[in-house]
């Protein structure tokens, strides 16, 4: 058993209806994520080999993180994840190695297309979930799901459950917003000075796993690849910070909504746990 795995709590199989294929019900495999204290108390107990008495809570949990991603788990709320369908091993996981990535001529011209857009990076969980961001993932999910309604406030504990925030009251009174895993941070895009689009990106020490990206839906924005330019900026964003991998989630060469993934070259697949390059 590895390190990360004697690490999670209790797991759990769970059935849902598939998100991408509707006559199908998809089963994942999932744990709590862990603390930072208990990464701390984990690598301080079972690894012999990292004894560095400096090394913080929060480096043991981007460092557990990390373990996870090589073996295909995603985070979702204060959940880590992966799918585990018996009958079907459709959604595979993907990455880039960023150092090997090479801008196609298309993606380079929407680079250059989308210039003025100002993408800029905050790691406040209090800017999670500002008014701005639930305006616009309130508008975002009405292209998915038209008849849904919900409260800016129902939204905003949507958000705040997306980037795993907790909240406490200080010993002033004043609330205190707490990101569950340290690594998440909120990649926002602006055009003109309005909010555009938002990633919500986590990261470890070597690496950065893409997790959401909401973004206006005006016939203004959807002309833009404003998806595929965030994909861009989020591998800028590792080269800008030397991390070494990017993981883009899963891989679904059957569903146009997940097959342009591979787009992006070279890319690897995590096929019978382990990761194999899989593009020319």
């Amino acid at each position: 058993m590895s390190s990360s795995e004697e690490a999670q709590d209790k797991e759990q199989l769970y059935p849902s209806p598939c998100g991408y294929f509707p006559d199908r019900t998809a089963y994942g495999e999932a744990y709590a994520l862990f603390s930072r204290q208990d990464a701390y108390e984990f690598y301080r107990v079972n690894s012999a080999k990292d004894k560095n008495p400096s090394r913080t809570a929060e480096h043991c949990q981007l460092n557990l993180f990390e373990e996870l991603l090589l073996q295909g788990f995603r985070r979702s709320g204060d959940v880590i994840y992966k799918e585990v369908c018996p009958d079907c091993k459709k959604c595979v996981p993907i990455r880039i190695t960023v150092a090997d990535f090479s801008l196609s001529k298309s993606q380079r011209h929407l680079l250059r297309k989308n210039s003025a857009v100002q993408v800029t990076v905050t790691a406040n969980p209090a800017d999670f979930f500002t008014e701005e961001k639930v305006v616009l993932m309130q508008k975002y999910d009405k292209r998915h799901a038209p008849d849904k309604t919900e409260t800016l406030s129902e939204v905003q504990e949507t958000l705040k459950y997306m980037n795993g925030i907790t909240s406490k009251a200080s010993d002033d009174g004043a609330t205190v917003y707490e990101k569950q895993y340290a690594g998440t941070l909120n990649m926002e895009y602006r055009l003109d000075g309005r909010l555009i689009g938002c990633g919500i990106v986590d990261v470890t020490q070597r690496s950065l796993s893409s997790n959401y990206f909401y973004y206006d839906i005006s016939p203004e924005v959807m002309k833009m690849g404003i998806g595929t330019f965030s994909i861009l900026k989020e591998i800028e964003y590792c080269k800008e910070q030397k991390l070494l991998e990017y993981y883009l989630g899963y891989w679904i060469s059957d569903c146009k909504k997940m097959s342009y993934k591979a787009n992006f070259k070279p890319y690897e697949l995590f096929i019978d746990c382990n990761w194999t390059s899989a593009s020319k």
